[in-house]
C-alpha cells in the first residue's frame, strides 16, 4: 500500500500504479527470464539420502523453485509433509499450499485472539477447504461469494453463514457478523471496497452491542488481511469504521516463516494426517484448459504423462518422480 488520500468520510488506499525498475526494483531480475511452472507436485521417492532412507518407495509432496512441472525433482527434505498410505500423486499435488493456508488462517484467528472469521471468494478451493476445518473446529465462518449458485454449493457442503455479495449484501453481513462476533476477515480479492464493506459492518455490528456511546467507536480491534489480488483496483475505505481497524497483507509461506518450529509442524502433521478430508476436488489441468491454448491471461500446458514410480540413479536428497504438479 502507498498512500492515502481522500475526505475524512471516504479513505482510499492506493498501491502503486507505476511499474519501474524504480518504484519495483526486484522487477529487473523478472525481465526476459524463463518462469518455473509447478507451484506444488507429488510423487513417489525412488532414491534419499541416508538419513531419510524410510521415505523410499512412499508418497509425497513437494515445492521447489524450479518449478514442479517435471518427471524428477531433488527436494531437500525440509518440512515436507508426506501423504498418508493410499494417497494418489493427483491428491498429494494439492497438500501443500491451499491446506497450509486454511490452517495458517485459523491459527492466525487463535494466535491475535479473534473467535470467528470472515472470508471472501468463498466459493474457491481455499473456502471450501476452510469452510471444513471451521466446521470441525467449530470456529463461526462467515462465507462470502458472488452468486446464489456459489452461495447454494457452499450450503450443500454444510455452510451455516453464506452471503451473496450480489443481493442485499451489506444488511445479511451485519446480521451474519452479528451472530457470529467475527473480526477477523480474509480478503482474495483484494481491489475494490470489498475489504473497506466488511470492516464498516463490523462496526456497525459491534457498536449495536455497546451501552455506552463513544466518539471513538468500539474499542474492539478488526482485522482485514488482503492475501489475493483478485481485483488489482485501489482498496476503498469509507464510511464509519471506528478507530480501531487494521488491513495489511497476508501470505501463507511467510506466515510459516515467522510461526515456531513447533506449531509448524504440528499444522503439517495435520495435513498429513487429514489430506483426503482437504482436497475433495480432483484439479486437473486438462478439464481447466480442455486441451486448447488461450491467450491474454490464460496459459496452459500439456501435461505430462502420469507415472507412479521412475528408476533414477541415486543422488543426494530426496529425488522424487513426480507423477502430478498444480
Amino acid at each position: 500500500m502507498r498512500s492515502i488520500s481522500g475526505p475524512a468520510e471516504r479513505r482510499r488506499v492506493r498501491p502503486p500504479c507505476e511499474y519501474s525498475a524504480r518504484t519495483h526494483a526486484g522487477l529487473e531480475a523478472r525481465l526476459d527470464k524463463a518462469l518455473s511452472a509447478g507451484n506444488e507436485g507429488a510423487g513417489v521417492v525412488v532414491d534419499a539420502g541416508s538419513d531419510v532412507r524410510a521415505l523410499v518407495g512412499r508418497m509425497v509432496a513437494a515445492r521447489s523453485p524450479l518449478g514442479m512441472y517435471a518427471q524428477y525433482r531433488v527436494d531437500k527434505g525440509v518440512g515436507l509433509p508426506c501423504a498418508a498410505e493410499g494417497i494418489s500423486a493427483r491428491q498429494g499435488a494439492s497438500a501443500i499450499i491451499n491446506p497450509l493456508t486454511v490452517l495458517g488462517m485459523v491459527e492466525t484467528m487463535r494466535r491475535e485472539g479473534h473467535s470467528a472469521l470472515v472470508h471472501t471468494a468463498a466459493a474457491s478451493n481455499v473456502g471450501q477447504m476452510l469452510n471444513r476445518v471451521c466446521l470441525v473446529d467449530g470456529v463461526p465462518l462467515v462465507n462470502i461469494v458472488r452468486s446464489q449458485t456459489q452461495a447454494e454449493a457452499l450450503r450443500l457442503l454444510g455452510a451455516k453463514h453464506v452471503l451473496d455479495s450480489s443481493s442485499d449484501f451489506r444488511r445479511n453481513l451485519v446480521r451474519a457478523l452479528k451472530e457470529t462476533g467475527a473480526t477477523l476477515a480474509f480478503d482474495a480479492i483484494g481491489g475494490g471496497a470489498m475489504a473497506g464493506t466488511i470492516v464498516a459492518a463490523m462496526e456497525e455490528a459491534l457498536g449495536a452491542k455497546q451501552r455506552a456511546y463513544s466518539r471513538y467507536g468500539s474499542p474492539v480491534h478488526k482485522q482485514v488481511y488482503i492475501y489475493g489480488v483478485l481485483n488489482p483496483d485501489p482498496r476503498v475505505f469509507e464510511g464509519n469504521l471506528g478507530m480501531a481497524w487494521g488491513v495489511g497483507g497476508w501470505l501463507m509461506t511467510w506466515f510459516y516463516e515467522k510461526i515456531d518450529s513447533a506449531t509448524a509442524q504440528r499444522l503439517r502433521d495435520r495435513v498429513t494426517n487429514e489430506l483426503t478430508n482437504y482436497v475433495r476436488q480432483s484439479l486437473h489441468i486438462r478439464n481447466i484448459a480442455s486441451r486448447r491454448a488461450f491467450t491474454g491471461r490464460n496459459r496452459c500446458l500439456q501435461p505430462p504423462r502420469h507415472r507412479e514410480e521412475i528408476p533414477l540413479a541415486p543422488q543426494r536428497g530426496r529425488i522424487i518422480g513426480a507423477s502430478r504438479t498444480v
